[in-house]
Order: C-alpha cells, then structure tokens, then sequence
C-alpha cells in the first residue's frame, strides 16, 4: 500500500485537489471526495446514455434521435470543460 500511496502523491491530480492532502481537513476531504464521486458517476451515466444514443440512431435515423445525440455530446462537452478536461 505504501507504494500506491507514494505514487498517487507524486501525480499532478494529487496536487491540484487540495481535499486529497494529508493536512486537508477531514469535512473537506469528504466534500472533495463526494464531488470527485459524483463527477465520476455523472460521467459514466452519460457515457451509458451516449452509446444508447447512437444505437437508436443506428437504427433508427430520425431527426428526435440525431437530436439526442447531439444533446448528450454538448452535456458531455460541458461536463470536460467544467473538469477542466476540455
């Protein structure tokens, strides 16, 4: 365990998310902690939604169906650009 430990110290994600510092206080690494969770799971969620999207399309190439595509990649968007990923 000491060398996971290590290692996620040494990552820049360590680093920029001050919850996860040793000295962090534990309300705050709790809140960081539950946000990072909930990123997590909003982002899987609209992954799920993005692959059921473009099955629908596939088989079905109508424009309600382009338009939910296209709906769940702006969230998506958003959602990286929120993170700071985008």
């Amino acid at each position: 365990m000491a060398e996971i430990a290590r290692r996620l110290e040494a990552g820049t994600a360590f680093r920029s998310d001050r919850f996860a510092w040793p000295d962090a206080a534990p309300d705050e690494a709790e809140a960081g902690f539950l946000h990072t969770l909930a990123r997590h799971q909003r982002a899987i969620g609209l992954e799920a939604e993005l692959k059921a999207a473009e099955r629908a399309l596939a088989e079905d190439m109508t424009e309600e169906n382009f338009a939910r595509l296209r709906a769940i990649h702006a969230q998506l968007e958003r959602t990286e650009t929120a993170d700071g990923l985008g």
